[in-house]
């Protein structure tokens, strides 16, 4: 009986990361695979117990949504963008009971609907992404690292000074997660360009203000789409699709 209790627990847990990363992917959000891990382990968690006679009544439905919601709560946080999220997980693994109900099958049932779910929510993402132009980005400084998505926009034509090269452009919430400066410091690039070591001034135009300067710095490894390389990021201090599909821009040539 224990043996069985654990089996299903790591299936379980396998079975609801998988759903929370795809659901993640399919909304085109950067995902937090440790918050994920913490709510696929309530959700692990409830199906052990299910296997004690004393717990059997956590499968009743309203206990099963619950612990749907409190999962997902634990994986996407408690932002107005989360409840779609949410929604969506709850949804899929619904679909996915179902459909391993309805089959008579068991764990190993579920566990194939959910990687089957899994890999359909990422055929899904590529196929929009080259639709809709959003590329991958994961950039790394010292031990932070965010993976964000892009909008590959062929009208951005912010160049670095030094270089000539294209420059990648995040908003306030990236910037502060990767380098640690505040919106205040974005918007007084001048005062604050000696904040931190390697930080430069870039000078942009846009309608309404020729003369403009952002904060920018050279990433080491950063990740755009299948490009990988050394690439300058400027750090925009408004947001910058905070609310959207996307976190950053960048050129029409990656």
């Amino acid at each position: 009986m224990l043996i069985y209790g654990l089996l299903v627990g790591f299936v379980s847990f396998i079975v609801t990361y998988l759903l929370l990363l795809g659901t993640n992917r399919l909304l085109d959000s950067a995902s937090d695979l440790r918050r994920i891990a913490a709510g696929a382990l309530l959700g692990s968690l409830q199906c052990v117990l299910c296997t004690v006679s004393h717990f059997r009544y956590l499968q009743a439905f309203g206990w099963n949504i619950l612990f749907l919601m409190l999962s997902a709560m634990i994986a996407f946080g408690f932002s107005v963008q989360s409840i779609k999220k949410s929604m969506l997980y709850i949804l899929l693994s619904m679909a996915l009971s179902w459909l391993t109900v309805g089959s008579g099958g068991g764990i190993w049932i579920a566990l194939a609907g959910g990687v089957g779910i899994f890999l359909l929510c990422i055929g899904l993402v590529k196929q929009r992404n080259e639709n809709n132009t959003l590329l991958p980005v994961e950039l790394s400084y010292q031990n932070a690292r965010v993976s964000v998505w892009a909008l590959r926009d062929t009208g951005h034509e912010l160049k670095d000074p030094i270089s000539g090269n294209p420059v990648l452009v995040v908003g306030p919430k990236v910037a502060e997660k990767l380098i640690g400066l505040t919106q205040r410091q974005l918007e007084n690039p001048v005062e604050s360009v000696k904040a931190l070591p390697g930080l430069r001034l870039i000078p942009y135009q846009t309608v309404g203000k020729s003369n403009g300067l952002l904060l920018g710095m050279r990433l080491q490894n950063t990740k755009i789409g299948k490009w990988q390389g050394n690439s300058v990021v400027a750090f925009a201090p408004c947001g910058l699709g905070e609310h959207q599909s996307y976190q950053a821009l960048t050129g029409g040539n990656l």
